[in-house]
């Protein structure tokens, strides 16, 4: 069985504090990793994000 999740992630849910405690999302090439188990690798989808 193949099943298809869909789901967006902006800007916004890739900030976090950063050392002066700004809220920022920071550009740059983030991994994605959607396993059903942690010690398993390769199904990774790399995604960018652009500044804000």
């Amino acid at each position: 069985m193949i099943i298809f999740i869909v789901f967006t992630i902006s800007a916004d849910d890739l900030k976090f504090y950063n050392a002066e405690l700004k809220y920022v999302a920071e550009p740059g090439d983030f991994e994605i990793f959607v396993v059903g188990n942690s010690r398993i690798i390769g199904n990774d989808r790399g995604i960018s994000c652009a500044s804000t």
